[in-house]
């Protein structure tokens, strides 16, 4: 594996989801269990691809994003009242929303780093199947059945933790770093 072709940086957003259970009481009826609350992310190559970086702003937020010249991140929502969107004559009225700094973009290096976690899976439409992982930074991202297969047979796992370092090669490729030596 050629390092040179990992991406020096990741321009990364972070969404708020929701994770919630649904229970089945003594009667036979389901409902929805207790939540919590998950950084999920979407990142790929910081490298300008302004199509790309759209595509994550319109997942992350539902439109365009922005940034100030202060760094603050702003987006445009439809306004709601009462449940019903506002509108102004034929148009629906739109608001300026500040992003939490929580969840705001952001750029990362891309170096090697140890402390991924896999901790859950992941079905998706047509029988795709993804793994869920912590990045040490605090973000869930998804990664290939592919990718995971590559840090089986590459390195080490214990108690779900990665043990080896690891970087980020596509958006939804994490692959280990192999060691030359004593580094990495």
């Amino acid at each position: 594996m050629k390092i040179k072709k990992m991406p020096v940086e990741l321009f990364v957003v972070v969404k708020k989801i929701e994770d919630y259970e649904y229970i089945q009481d003594a009667n036979g009826n389901w409902s929805k269990g207790p939540s919590t609350f998950s950084k999920f992310g979407f990142l790929h190559a910081n490298d300008g691809n302004m199509s790309k970086r759209n595509t994550q702003l319109s997942w992350a937020y539902e439109s365009d994003a922005h940034q100030e010249l202060d760094g603050t991140w702003w987006y445009n929502k439809y306004k709601v009242e009462n449940g019903l969107y506002v509108k102004q004559g034929n148009k629906l009225v739109t608001e300026r929303v500040q992003i939490d700094p929580e969840y705001a973009p952001r750029v990362w290096e891309n170096v090697p780093m140890t402390g991924f976690k896999i901790i859950d899976t992941v079905n998706r439409y047509r029988g795709n199947k993804l793994m869920k992982v912590l990045d040490p930074r605090g973000v869930e991202f998804e990664i290939t059945i592919k990718s995971l297969f590559q840090i089986i047979t590459m390195g080490t796992i214990k108690n779900g933790e990665i043990m080896d370092a690891c970087v980020w090669k596509t958006n939804k490729d994490l692959v280990i770093v192999p060691k030359f030596g004593d580094g990495v």
